[in-house]
């Protein structure tokens, strides 16, 4: 295959498992293969390839399964389309360590139902013996079939740690009528370590351990008649009989999580697992119902299925020679966006085959007073989507007056629903990029000074750029940077009344903004960004006695964009985009007071209003409805200007602004948040100096301004002016 290609591919699945198949850049993997065609694979089983091995049978001298020969670390293999009657490894070397291999099948089918009996059926991330490990493996299963067992990882004598198997929309088949044997049935393990060798001679040790292993099961899975096991620790009966004489034994099964990513169906045993996640559940499949359906059926009916979590070895567990004890298990939740959840609802977790002995391991008595062994995670707080966080407390299945059915169930009854505080931000968001866009105000005001000068006269153009970095005292402190630009043409001409200044101009910007939020003890960075494009029209009126009066008209569209500032209850990274139209006005009154040596005094009252208009989007499939944000501020300000000669004019300046709403308010899948508000004192200071070259149509207005109060910060901008 072309690198191209198989690097497109490697790509494509890794982001479609939300990164499973990257590495850290400092690992280079020792084989990336990808086989995409059956002539391709067939290639591979019926002619000798340097870089392939066909396991033989010890029995039957008959092929049982095909990995690579020299490379048991560190693989990534992905099989699409293909049939196989041979068992997959996708890293396999006896007497060395067997880590970090990722073994996909994508639209596969693999039979092993005609390979030799002994434990040859296999499809295994990695598998390795001697003492060594197996520990960080993947095996992904998508749209496929499989008749086989499923290891992430298997090893003899060593540990089996960290390992993945994620089974999206495909099959595991284990029925009689598939194998012509009653009771036949295959079985998925995180990890799985066959403790089979004496204990170490010098130190008196053995060792077997299965922890941190996980298994994911999505979409349209089916897995009936199959078991699942988290860890699994099986050791031989001549290691049982001296346990008592080691002198130190590790053999465990430790934080192995099961989790059903919009899954449901049935499973005939779920063991060793410390926690059990039920993800993205769609409430309309299990409430509201004439028969109430369970997300997870357990079919099996004898004790050996009951749900709980074993601890101690495997195989003393299977004979009940011990009398193997139980560990708690954790139970998660989380709900698909976009759903009305109400108090009051339940949802069956978990269902057990009603006929056999199979139980809920409800709990302990101890002293008297039960212990519940089965408990909820988060104290029973539960994500929706981005925007909702419901509260909840398991139910058991407790006896009645003539119940024969005792302990068949485990129910999640739903006790409150809110909002999550982390949508807040969309406000803060909104509010940032309705911020920005009131800096861009003072804008207008200023070209219209620079059109309006004495003695000036006649068509202009001109052209503004305004950049500024602000923090305004929100509930998260909004920290605001950006450019802003205006650029118009208009014209300045003496009349009766004084001098009239008239401008139409197309004003850009584009900002950026930085929010944080924290969920479920996750710190979120968001990144935002903001743009508007419009226009306007504006005008000013300066009297013989130095009184003048402005106004101006301007609408446009404001884009706002937000990247992972919300963590969806999927724990993905959420953002969002939106669009408003914007339209505003201001008024302005002033007086200039003519003193010596050219020198005057400005001073000025202005009003400014821009509406934001209403916006709806959808986040991880919960929707957002967002008001108007309207903004009504009030400027009163004076200007010295030095007048030291007419082409070089030095001014000072200070100004207190009042901003009266600046409100951001909006529902979050029907929850109100919590309002964002812009409202407050801001005191403006400000040097700039206007250069009129002698005999030249262009002059200069160029400023800095310090801001404090609400708006924290500062601003530059160079407006130039072209006097035809």
């Amino acid at each position: 295959m072309k690198k191209s290609k198989k690097i497109a591919i490697i790509l494509a699945i890794s982001a479609t498992f939300g990164g499973v198949l990257s590495s850290p850049p400092e690992r280079t993997y020792a084989a990336d293969i990808v086989i995409d065609s059956q002539e391709e694979f067939d290639a591979i089983i019926k002619n000798p390839d340097p870089d392939w091995e066909i396991g033989i049978s010890d029995t039957t001298d008959k092929k049982i399964n095909v990995y690579l020969k020299n490379s048991g670390s560190d693989n990534t293999i992905i099989y699409k389309g293909i049939d196989s009657k041979l068992s997959l490894l996708g890293g396999h070397i006896t007497d060395e360590d067997n880590n970090n291999n990722t073994l996909v099948l994508i639209d596969c089918n693999v039979d092993t139902t005609e390979l030799p009996p002994g434990g040859t059926d296999h499809v295994i991330g990695g598998f390795t013996g001697s003492r060594k490990t197996a520990n960080n493996n993947k095996v992904i299963l998508v749209n496929s079939t499989i008749k086989a067992h499923v290891f992430g990882g298997d090893s003899h004598k060593g540990d089996a740690c960290g390992n993945t198997v994620i089974i999206d929309n495909s099959k595991i088949i284990s029925n009689s009528e598939e194998f012509g044997t009653k009771g036949k049935y295959y079985q998925i393990f995180g990890g799985y370590a066959y403790v089979v060798d004496k204990p170490n001679e010098q130190e008196n040790f053995w060792s077997g351990r299965a922890d941190n292993n996980t298994i994911i099961i999505r979409n349209n899975s089916k897995l009936d008649n199959t078991q699942l096991y988290g860890g699994y620790v099986s050791i031989t009966d001549l290691m049982e009989s001296e346990l008592e004489n080691l002198k130190e034994k590790d053999f465990r099964k430790v934080n192995n999580t099961l989790i059903l990513d919009g899954w449901s169906g049935n499973v005939m045993r779920v063991r060793s697992f410390d926690n059990i996640n039920f993800n993205n559940i769609n409430l309309s499949d299990f409430v509201n119902k004439t028969d109430q359906k369970a997300i997870l059926t357990i079919t099996g009916d004898d004790d050996k299925d009951s749900f709980k979590n074993i601890i101690g070895s495997d195989d003393c567990e299977i004979t009940g020679e011990d009398g193997t004890k139980t560990k708690d298990i954790n139970i998660g939740l989380s709900f698909k966006g976009g759903q009305d959840i109400n108090a009051g609802e339940t949802i069956r977790l978990v269902q057990m085959n009603e006929n056999g002995s199979a139980v809920v391991d409800t709990g302990a008595v101890v002293n008297g007073k039960k212990i519940d062994k089965i408990k909820l995670a988060n104290d029973g707080t539960a994500y929706a989507g981005v925007a909702q966080v419901v509260k909840g407390e398991l139910k058991f299945d407790e006896a009645n007056d003539g119940d024969s059915t005792q302990n068949k169930y485990l129910d999640y009854v739903i006790k409150s629903v809110g909002l999550n505080d982390q949508v807040n931000v969309v406000n803060e968001g909104r509010a940032a990029s309705a911020a920005f866009l009131n800096q861009s105000d003072e804008l207008i005001s200023e070209a219209l000074s620079g059109l309006n000068l004495e003695d000036k006269y006649g068509f202009e153009t001109f052209a503004m750029v305004y950049g500024n970095d602000s923090r305004y005292g929100t509930n998260s402190d909004l920290s605001i940077n950006g450019w802003s630009g205006l650029v118009g043409v208009g014209s300045n001409n003496k009349t009766k009344a004084g001098d009239f200044a008239w401008a139409a101009f197309f004003e850009n910007g584009a900002g950026n903004y930085d929010i944080s939020t924290t969920m479920n003890g996750i710190t979120m960075e968001g990144d935002g960004s903001t743009v508007y494009n419009g226009g306007g029209i504006a005008a000013r009126l300066t009297g013989e006695n130095g009184v003048y009066g402005e106004a101006s008209l301007r609408a446009g569209l404001l884009k706002n964009d937000l990247e992972n500032g919300l963590l969806g209850a999927d724990n993905n990274k959420y953002g969002y985009e939106s669009e408003s139209n914007y339209y505003g006005f201001h008024l302005g009154i002033g007086k200039i007071f003519k003193l010596e040596n050219g020198a005057s005094v400005d001073t000025y009252a202005k009003y400014y209003h821009s509406t934001v208009k209403d916006d709806s989007f959808t986040i991880d499939g919960d929707e957002f409805e967002m008001d108007d944000i309207n903004s009504d501020r009030l400027r009163l300000g004076i200007r010295y200007n030095q007048g030291m000669d007419r082409t070089f004019n030095v001014y000072y300046g200070a100004a207190w602004e009042y901003e009266f709403n600046g409100e951001s308010n909006g529902y979050a899948q029907g929850h109100k948040m919590e309002e964002t508000s812009l409202k407050g004192s801001t005191v403006i200071g400000e040097l700039g100096v206007v250069i009129q070259p002698e005999n030249s149509p262009w002059s200069f207005d160029a400023k800095v301004k310090g801001y404090g109060g609400q708006r924290d910060g500062y601003s530059g901008s160079i407006l130039a002016t072209y006097h035809f």
